[in-house]
């Protein structure tokens, strides 16, 4: 008989389950049903000999089989009750079994064959169902009982606090204390507890005074209670005098103060000492204690010694917290020698062993050791499945990951949610996101674990219009939305060309209030910097109450992507100011700023400081300093960073091969070409740009050829536009128009405006009307708001006198409401970058400017100055 019944009452749903259970037993075959287990058939109305049966069935631990005779006894005769001791024995078994299912199962019996419990059997009902973590029943139990004593309402007190509500608990001591009840030991122990887990220090410091007036003092359970408390609350002052005032302590009560000295392990030796001395023996606790607050490694080893020295060196327990303990301090070779001394290792000690390898990033011995783990025929849990999925991170590790996931399978554990999380995780860094996508859909009821694992996954893989989507359908449905989920939707919209859609999260997190949260703040900065918003960004920024150095590094290269690189050194000199050590995502971003305006006296400095603050020479600050150097024009101060470097990366390099092309220095970029190519790294089409622009400025004809037929034929770097606009560079400046426009010609891909514009600029300086009309067509048709092109082929005419032709192109230029862009220099005088454009006014020392520059150009013309 199959049940679907959805009921919201406990003993509802289990009277439901009751029946079923019964008709299915006696729908089996004889052959099935362990009749030696069963007690004899009773006559009708029998209960004492019934209650006799299955109270030995209790007491020899067969709590199962005594609920099947009580049930198959209630199905053939007349329900009966069965007597107190009986029911009393079967509670106390389902408590020590914890089993919610025969606890209810008793309760429904009661309740059919209209047993009226007395208060005795009502209090072990709410323990049966605090113990068996129910609280729900509990209440219904507590709110229906006739008369309750100080055990019901302390029972209840323990059973707010044992399933977090913490406040619930409280506010049932309070209703005690109202109604007239005086509470004992155990309601006092439950209730600090309860207000420890909560953190609720007012509440704790009333229920301290009830104590005091209720003269239960000295008390060593009461007192070891309130040391507790106040340790969580950390008061240590507090937790120290109620210790030091104590008449009587017990191991219980120095291994709760040691507690309070987590972290300062030389106090804590001290009282353990002190401990020793006043002749108490320590025991499990004091050592995991002990081990879990030390952080020295010679300490911790006295610690092992002495917990030999007493007898519980072998304990699990306390060989758990040696591992975790040398696992802490960096020594799993010693982490590793005290799970091999376990000769009867346990689920529990395989997965603290195998999870320090995970935390420590030690994937392969990891793996080693769940493979071992299984050989011993060891089964894990599905915790411990979801830890070493997690060391699988790389594409390299996909095959580990896959086994895993076959056995997650075999075992039944791959549709756990907690295991399904974990495994999208692993596909995703194993860059197999359809995978991930196929384990996504397949979960019954994804939770936010799960939203964040897909998202975060598509964001490193750079969908972020997958991201977006993802994150829109979880919205929309009504699902939990965190900071991680906020963050990873920020990221995406900064890299998506819809500035509306980043408002409209950002709308969401302030309704959330998460506007305050660090990683979501400096997201927003981030994602408003990408849409060229700085004003939005500086706003988020200002509102920040904790910058942190993420904060000040995505303001910081927000200003320089955004082309205000004075405004990003300013903020970088504030930062200094408010004591915030950069660090070198800070660099990169400054130096770019200072190669951007072409400071040196402030790259300089940056420079100093790095060195300053003990930054080794760090391959991408390097880089930067290279780019720097060489935009500023100290070409010579470019090539001694890169010296620097132990080990050049491909950055390194091209940046190198790049900045003697643009400073005209074609040998000394073929010199690096073929240093690079010495080395083994293999070249990119950013090396090829490089180079072949070298030798374009240097007039290096044959060397470019060589080099540009070399790419595909010996490297494998199919040429792009950008190398063939190299190649016509090289021609045209060398006079060779027409082979220039042979090679376009011949080019296997569609020549971009790019393309005929670097023609069009050699005909202009070779005053080559016949190729430049046909390079400023092409270049017009293809870019026709183009100025330079214009600009271009005017020149060409104005040089060849053609002032009509030139008149035409001028023409078409204002019908086409195209202007050349304003040209803008710079100048750097005592540490500040000056900025000019063309017919500039707005420079405050603008009228003495342009005075000097008159009477300079009024020496030219008399002939000062040539």
């Amino acid at each position: 008989m199959i049940f679907s019944v959805k009921c919201k009452n406990l003993i509802t749903r289990t009277e439901l389950h009751c029946l079923a259970w019964s008709r299915t037993l006696f729908s089996l075959p004889r052959s099935h049903v362990k009749s030696e287990n069963l007690a004899p058939n009773f006559s009708n109305g029998d209960s004492d000999n019934l209650s006799k049966s299955i109270f030995n069935l209790c007491s020899s631990g067969q709590l199962k089989e005594a609920i099947e005779t009580l049930f198959s006894h209630s199905q053939t005769q007349t329900k009966a009750p069965l007597t107190h001791n009986a029911y009393s024995r079967l509670l106390s078994e389902s408590i020590r079994s914890k089993s919610l299912e025969y606890g209810s199962m008793v309760h429904t019996h009661m309740a059919q064959t209209g047993f009226v419990p007395d208060i005795f059997i009502q209090n072990n009902l709410i323990n049966m169902y605090v113990k068996c973590g129910s609280i729900h029943g509990a209440i219904k139990v507590f709110d229906e009982m006739p008369h309750s004593d100080v055990i019901s309402w302390s029972t209840m007190i323990m059973g707010y606090a044992r399933c977090s509500r913490e406040k619930d608990a409280f506010m049932c001591f309070r209703d005690m204390v109202s109604k007239g009840f005086m509470p004992n030991q155990f309601t006092y122990t439950a209730a600090l507890r309860a207000c420890a887990l909560g953190s609720m220090v007012r509440e704790g410091m009333e229920v301290h005074a009830s104590i005091v007036k209720s003269l239960l003092l000295p008390d060593t359970c009461i007192e070891s209670g309130l040391i507790a408390m106040y340790v969580k609350f950390k008061r240590k002052e507090c937790a120290y005098k109620i210790f030091n005032k104590m008449h009587e302590r017990d191991v219980v009560s120095w291994n709760t103060i040691m507690a309070a000295c987590m972290g300062e392990c030389i106090e804590e030796s001290g009282l353990f000492k002190s401990m020793l001395r006043d002749g108490f023996m320590p025991n499990d606790v004091t050592f995991m204690n002990l081990l879990g607050s030390c952080s020295s490694l010679s300490m911790g080893m006295q610690i092992h010694a002495h917990a030999i020295k007493h007898g519980h060196g072998l304990n699990s327990y306390v060989r758990n917290s040696l591992i975790n303990f040398y696992s802490k301090v960096g020594k799993l070779g010693l982490a590793r020698r005290v799970f091999e001394s376990i000769k009867e290792r346990n689920e529990v000690v395989w997965t603290e062993m195998v999870g320090k390898y995970v935390s420590m990033g030690h994937s392969s011995e990891a793996l080693s050791l769940f493979s071992l783990m299984l050989r011993e025929r060891i089964n894990p849990d599905y915790i411990l499945i979801s830890t070493i999925l997690s060391s699988c991170n790389s594409p390299k590790s996909l095959e580990a990951g896959t086994q895993i996931h076959c056995f997650a399978i075999k075992s039944g554990f791959s549709s756990v949610t907690f295991v399904a999380n974990a495994l999208m995780t692993m596909y995703a860094k194993c860059e197999r996101l359809s995978e991930a996508d196929l384990i996504f859909c397949v979960i019954d009821e994804p939770d936010g674990v799960s939203w964040n694992a897909i998202i975060t996954g598509h964001l490193h893989a750079e969908n972020h219009h997958e991201v977006t989507a993802l994150f829109s359908q979880m919205h929309r449905v009504g699902l939990w939305v965190n900071h991680i989920t906020l963050t990873g939707a920020l990221c995406a919209c900064g890299n998506i060309d819809d500035p509306k859609l980043g408002q409209h999260v950002h709308t969401l997190v302030m309704k959330l209030g998460y506007e305050q949260n660090p990683f979501v703040g400096n997201a927003l900065v981030t994602m408003y910097a990408l849409h060229g918003c700085l004003e939005s960004a500086e706003t988020v920024f200002a509102s920040l109450t904790h910058r942190d150095i993420v904060s000040w590094n995505s303001m910081i290269n927000g200003y320089g992507e955004n082309g205000l690189s004075e405004d990003s050194l300013m903020l970088f000199r504030e930062m200094l100011r408010d004591g915030l050590a950069p660090n070198h995502i800070t660099f990169i971003g400054v130096l770019s700023a200072s190669a951007s305006v072409a400071s040196l006296d402030q790259g300089n400095q940056i420079a100093a400081c790095i060195t300053k603050l003990g930054f080794k020479p760090n391959v991408p600050i390097q880089n930067s300093l290279i780019n720097m150097y060489a935009k500023c024009g100290r070409i010579d101060y470019a090539v001694k960073a890169f010296e620097e470097i132990e080990d050049p990366d491909i950055v390194s390099w091209n940046s190198l091969i790049t900045r003697y092309a643009h400073h005209g220095l074609g040998e000394g970029a073929v010199r690096a070409f073929e240093r690079m190519q010495a080395t083994g790294v293999k070249l990119d089409s950013v090396t090829f740009i490089g180079v072949l622009s070298a030798c374009s400025h240097g007039g290096l004809l044959s060397e470019g050829f060589h080099y540009f037929e070399a790419m595909s034929k010996v490297h494998g770097v199919e040429p792009r536009l950008e190398h063939y606009a190299c190649m016509v560079d090289l021609l045209g400046r060398l006079g060779y128009l027409e082979e220039a426009m042979e090679l376009i010609r011949a080019m296997p891909i569609s020549p971009s405006g790019l393309i005929w514009r670097t023609l069009l600029g050699a005909c202009r300086n070779y005053g080559n009307t016949k190729v430049g009309t046909v390079a400023a067509k092409e270049l017009l048709e293809l870019e026709p708001e183009d100025a330079a092109g214009y600009a271009l082929l005017s020149n060409i005419y104005a040089q060849e006198g053609k002032w009509e032709e030139m008149g035409r192109v001028r023409k078409a230029m204002r019908e086409r409401s195209v202007r050349k862009e304003v040209g803008c220099s710079w100048i750097e005088v005592k540490g500040s970058v000056h900025v000019f454009q063309m017919e500039d006014r707005f420079h405050p020392e603008s009228e003495q400017i342009y005075a000097v520059l008159e009477e300079l150009l009024h020496q030219k013309e008399v002939g000062c100055v040539e």
